[in-house]
């Protein structure tokens, strides 16, 4: 029988005609924010839990546990519910009040830290209490988005997709990054087909990933108080840092340009690629990825007070 979980993936590739006429390149986006849970985190969530099903590590006696205060945190709370599995969310403070709504009603049990890590982020914190978590809960599995290869597996189709709608790879490919694990499986397709697309990794001013500069973040979906496991500097092509402030323009303009309504990693990479699109050749096939769908951040990002208050302020 068909089910939710077969329509994950399979994402559109949309031309965005205002934006490219603007910058004289061909700006394409993977519409991710279109998967059944509104994010690319529904492919990670999938793929990780039906292998760890499959190879025996969790059975629907299990309770699933996870840091996450956004669409990782969705995307295994709708799979665990679909699959009969216990769910606890590891959150913090800067979670959107829409995310933990529709955690709540996937029957999620909410864990939430208070005490952040030294780095004016959380997500240490969280991961020691998945730890204690762990310890103390019977027959319980955390899938570990850090550092689970079954995570950019998953994100290896992304690529397979965006060169079948093209018809060949892109000249260059844009996306954000926190965990690395969409970047990760990214970059081993182009490894695996030699392909010359030029990958831009986009991460948040103050993110611990590119830099050693700490500052506090309040736009989740990107950066990370921490190197990640994965390792993706060696396959590269560059990074660019944006501030949050850049992040928020960026949702903005591709609102008004091209009426998607996205979330921050998306904007971020909006102002990533007006950055850099001085040095790329006209003509070029750019690719970007919508990561998630901005309903979830109208009390946040698209809210005039919640910005000045948090944003601005710094």
């Amino acid at each position: 029988m068909d089910n939710i979980l077969n329509h994950i993936g399979k994402t559109p590739l949309v031309h965005l005609d205002n934006l490219s006429q603007e910058l004289k390149i061909n700006v394409y986006a993977k519409m991710e924010s279109m998967n059944p849970g509104k994010s690319l985190k529904d492919r990670s969530s999938k793929n990780i839990l039906l292998q760890a099903l499959k190879r025996k590590l969790i059975n629907t006696k299990t309770t699933v546990i996870e840091s996450s205060s956004g669409n990782m945190a969705i995307g295994l709370a709708r799979v665990c519910s679909l699959l009969g599995l216990k769910f606890i969310a590891v959150v913090d403070p800067n979670i959107n009040s829409q995310t933990l709504k529709i955690l709540q009603l996937y029957g999620a049990h909410i864990e939430m830290v208070s005490v952040t890590d030294g780095t004016g982020s959380y997500l240490n914190t969280r991961l020691k209490r998945v730890q204690t978590l762990l310890s103390s809960i019977p027959n319980s599995y955390t899938t570990n988005q850090y550092s689970n290869p079954d995570n950019p597996q998953a994100h290896r189709h992304i690529f397979k997709e965006i060169k079948a709608d093209l018809g060949h790879s892109p000249d260059y490919l844009f996306t954000a990054v926190s965990t690395c694990g969409s970047v990760r499986g990214i970059l081993d397709e182009i490894a695996v087909n030699q392909d010359k697309t030029k990958v831009i990794a986009v991460d948040a001013e103050g993110s611990l990933i590119f830099s050693d500069q700490v500052k506090t973040r309040y736009i989740p979906g990107m950066g990370a108080s921490r190197k990640p496991d994965f390792d993706i500097t060696q396959s590269l092509y560059a990074h660019q840092l944006v501030s949050e402030q850049e992040t928020i323009a960026g949702c903005y303009q591709l609102l008004k340009l091209e009426c998607i309504l996205a979330g921050g990693s998306t904007g971020a990479q909006v102002a990533a690629l007006m950055k850099r699109a001085p040095t790329l050749e006209p003509g070029a096939d750019v690719c970007m990825i919508v990561a998630d769908d901005g309903e979830r951040y109208l009390d946040t990002i698209y809210d005039t007070e919640w910005v000045k208050r948090k944003i601005d302020k710094k």
